[in-house]
């Protein structure tokens, strides 16, 4: 893939999806990590253990949701993680649940990591740049038709 053609690529990934935004985040904002991954975390004896606060703030769950999802691993064991994750989080917290914002911060968070893997251009950024951009036109598509 030409960066050339990625840069057209993005803007129409970005232009569908803010085109969809869901509307302003439901009910009170709550508290969120901001950074939430999966190297942000430890699991202790069943506990799942936090670290790494700068960026804690009120806002969206579905945003810190998205972005761990997004920031799994590519191997059948983080797919199959990020495939259960929504409907776990929704069982557990309808109350902050809302699959189109989720969706609609999933192709955001696509778009982040596509742009942090040109930025930063560690071995094999382009085709991480690729996959990325295919996740998040393809999230900004389901997003256009709702599908």
């Amino acid at each position: 893939m030409a960066v050339a053609d990625a840069a057209g690529r993005v803007a129409a990934a970005l232009t569908d999806t803010l085109q969809t935004d869901p509307g302003p985040v439901f009910g009170r904002p709550v508290l969120i990590h901001g950074d939430c991954h999966p190297d942000q975390m430890w699991i202790d004896r069943g506990r799942v253990l936090l670290f790494d606060f700068d960026e804690f703030s009120l806002g969206d769950p579905m945003e810190d949701l998205a972005e761990f999802i997004v920031k799994l691993p590519p191997t059948p064991g983080g797919r199959a993680l990020a495939a259960a994750l929504p409907q776990a989080n929704a069982q557990h917290a309808p109350a902050h649940f809302h699959a189109d914002r989720l969706n609609w911060h999933r192709a955001l968070q696509q778009l982040l990591q596509a742009s942090r893997a040109f930025v930063f251009q560690l071995p094999g950024w382009q085709a991480e740049l690729e996959r990325r951009l295919a996740r998040a036109e393809a999230v900004a598509l389901e997003l256009r038709t709702g599908s």
